[in-house]
C-alpha cells in the first residue's frame, strides 16, 4: 500500500537535494528506466512530480528519497573524518 505524499512532504524531500536538482534527478531517473527498458521521462515531469503538480508513476520520488539519504550519508561521513583529524591534532 502506498502512502499518500503531500506537498508539505515533498517540500522537505527538495529541502534536502542541491539548488538545481531536477537535471541531476531526471538522470538518475532515466538509468533506473533504462535499464528496464523503459523509455526516458523529461525534466518538467520530474519537477511537476516533485512540486505535487503530477502523479508518481516511475518512482522518482523513491529515488530522490535514496539521493538525499545518500547525500546525507556523505555529510555524515565528512564530519566524522573531520572530528577523527581535529582530536588526532
Amino acid at each position: 500500500m502506498k502512502m499518500k505524499i503531500t506537498k508539505h512532504h515533498l517540500e522537505s524531500i527538495r529541502e534536502k537535494l542541491p539548488h538545481k536538482y531536477v537535471g541531476e534527478l531526471t538522470l538518475r531517473v532515466n538509468n533506473k528506466l533504462k535499464e528496464n527498458n523503459q523509455a526516458p521521462i523529461s525534466e518538467a515531469l520530474v519537477q511537476g512530480v516533485m512540486n505535487g503538480n503530477k502523479n508518481d508513476y516511475y518512482d522518482i520520488i523513491t529515488i530522490a528519497i535514496k539521493w538525499a539519504e545518500e547525500i546525507e550519508e556523505k555529510f555524515n561521513n565528512m564530519v566524522k573524518q573531520t572530528e577523527r583529524i581535529s582530536k588526532s591534532a
